[in-house]
């Protein structure tokens, strides 16, 4: 099967898109990224930008939304979102368009993130090597705080499936 096609539509909604504009956006602003032309490097260098702009909106933009919302508590709100989700599948194409939504927000935090230690690294002076090392550990302790809170959410979602 060609990989093009194991790209679910959430894949392409919430990850590939927002990373494609991302790596547009920061490729038009000077930073260096994969070139277009090498479509597979530049593909899967997109993709990584969307799973840090999603992770950015899951981490960073959704907390800022939970301020603007009024409704149930989290707890109130897990159980009820998981039984309306069976009784009514629109919810899931909501819940993907939200989500590609809050992608794209995230895309947003990424890139002024990035412009600005891009600019702080150049005015310090640090090079090349540090900055990639930097950049590597910052994403290591992105993925792993995103790696713990999907397992949350996992435990959640099997604790709601089960009754409590």
């Amino acid at each position: 099967m060609n990989p093009i096609e194991k790209i679910g539509a959430y894949d392409l909604i919430v990850t590939l898109i927002p990373g494609l504009i991302l790596a547009e956006a920061l490729r038009t602003a000077g930073v260096p990224i994969v070139s277009s032309e090498a479509l597979a490097a530049y593909g899967v260098t997109s993709y990584i930008l969307g799973l840090l702009a999603s992770r950015a909106g899951s981490l960073l933009v959704s907390k800022i939304a939970k301020r603007f919302r009024s409704g149930p508590s989290e707890t109130d709100w897990y159980g009820t979102f998981v039984a309306a989700e069976k009784a009514d599948p629109k919810i899931q194409t909501l819940v993907q368009v939200a989500n590609g939504y809050r992608s794209l927000c995230g895309g947003v935090v990424v890139y002024f993130g990035v412009l600005a230690s891009w600019g702080i690294a150049e005015a310090i002076g640090l090079k090349d090597p540090l900055r990639m090392h930097l950049a590597v550990a910052a994403l290591g302790i992105l993925f792993f705080v995103s790696y713990v809170k999907q397992n949350n959410y996992i435990s959640e979602r099997t604790k709601a499936n089960k009754g409590g």
